[in-house]
């Protein structure tokens, strides 16, 4: 986003506005649960946390991993 053109992405967000704020509230809603784990002390919510990150993160790069070879085979690379 930040390299492409502010207008066209305004335009995408406001005609997604719902949907965007919908994540919004779902991404600030984990937020604040893990800022009152950190108030709590709690650190086996917090590793829970940490490991769901991880996790999602791992999904991501092979999504990203099965999409390249995806192409790859496609254009006979």
């Amino acid at each position: 986003m930040a390299g492409a053109n502010p207008a066209l992405w305004r335009d995408i967000f406001l005609s997604n506005r719902e949907a965007l704020e919908r994540e919004l509230d779902a991404y600030l809603a984990a937020l604040e649960d893990v800022r009152a784990d950190l108030r709590a002390g709690d650190p086996s919510r917090l590793e829970r946390w940490i490991e769901g990150a991880r996790a999602n993160r791992q999904r991501l790069l092979e999504a990203v991993e099965d999409r390249l070879e995806h192409e790859r085979l496609e254009h006979g690379g």
